[in-house]
């Protein structure tokens, strides 16, 4: 976790939540980029997968497709794709030009808070309130596309040294595909906090937007948004802010979470994703990013604020090592 605040929170079972208001929220999925269209696409029962392009990957994806549990090889090339996405840079508290050097995830991240707090009525002018709000942010610390671009010069250089030091010859090149990548990003502008993602989203959005309060990130892999409501309601709860957002963003590199998925057979071998079902195989990767603003219930009903729905508890566990990472513990549960 990265945090601003170095105040601790009581986050124990026994620790008392008041119940909190959600007054506003934002999303940006594949095929979706309002809550109502998600919710329809839901309705239509709409596949919001899309097949990886070599633009998406970064290489030629023909050569490391294979088949299930074949090494350095991904078996499967759907997901859940953010496409033909577009950000306005102007408006913030950072410069448009800084904006435009950052990782897409967190200008996904941005976006979504600023479309949130504004569906809660909060405008960007009304300093004083932003200055007792926070933000919360899951982010998974993987691999993106703008933290590659710094750093795989870097691993190319440390492992073609390692390997001219092993082979005893100084003529022994890798041969750097990268460089050659459909999505190759000049070195002019890259930005360093593309680095640590899940360490500075939570800190663009909070500058960006001029947010005063606590501003965290936090990766508790597929529970990070779970553990974002938590968090929030308890900076709500205990007074340290009036206002919270809540959300996570997934933005990881493709190329990186097929291999990875790939190595632990965690894509489904039927080629269905079915949550909560018996038939349940393996789950798609996806990307996206979803914010909730967050108010304690009697100061939503005292500034009358519309009321999507009301959280009075959040329990949190981890139920420790399964049978392998994907698989959860009976005894935990």
């Amino acid at each position: 976790m990265s945090s601003s605040d170095n105040n601790t929170l009581n986050t124990t079972a026994g620790s008392k939540q008041s119940k909190i208001a959600i007054v506003g929220l934002a999303t940006l999925y594949p095929d979706a980029n309002s809550p109502q269209q998600f919710w329809q696409n839901l309705l239509d029962k709409r596949d919001s997968r899309s097949t990886l392009t070599d633009t998406k990957l970064g290489a030629n994806s023909a050569d490391y497709q294979g088949v299930q549990g074949e090494s350095d090889r991904f078996y499967c090339d759907k997901g859940g794709y953010i496409e033909n996405f577009s950000f306005d840079p102007s408006g913030y508290k950072l410069a448009a030009t800084s904006l435009g050097s950052l990782d897409n995830s967190f200008l996904w991240a941005l976006d979504t808070s600023r479309k949130a707090l504004s569906d809660a009525g909060i405008a960007l002018d009304n300093t004083a309130l932003l200055e007792r709000t926070g933000v919360i942010m899951g982010a998974l610390s993987f691999p993106t596309e703008r933290s590659n671009d710094l750093f795989l010069p870097i691993y190319h250089s440390a492992v073609e040294k390692a390997l001219q030091d092993k082979l005893g010859s100084q003529n022994f090149k890798l041969n750097a595909t990268n460089a050659a990548s459909p999505r190759a990003t000049s070195e002019t502008s890259l930005d360093s906090a593309n680095g640590a993602i899940a360490h500075n989203t939570s800190k663009v959005v909070a500058d960006a937007l001029g947010l005063g309060s606590a501003q965290l990130s936090l990766d508790a892999a597929c529970a990070s948004s779970v553990y974002s409501l938590k968090l929030a309601c308890d900076y709500l709860s205990t007074g340290k802010a009036d206002v919270m957002l809540a959300g996570a963003v997934s933005g990881a590199d493709p190329f990186f979470i097929n291999m990875g998925f790939s190595i632990f057979h965690a894509y489904p071998d039927h080629g269905v994703s079915v949550p909560f079902d018996g038939d349940s195989k393996g789950l798609f990767a996806g990307e996206g990013a979803g914010v909730l603003v967050l108010k304690r219930l009697e100061d939503a009903e005292r500034d009358n604020d519309k009321i999507y729905a009301v959280v009075s508890g959040v329990g949190l566990s981890n139920d420790g090592k399964g049978q392998f990472v994907l698989s959860p513990n009976p005894k935990g549960q």
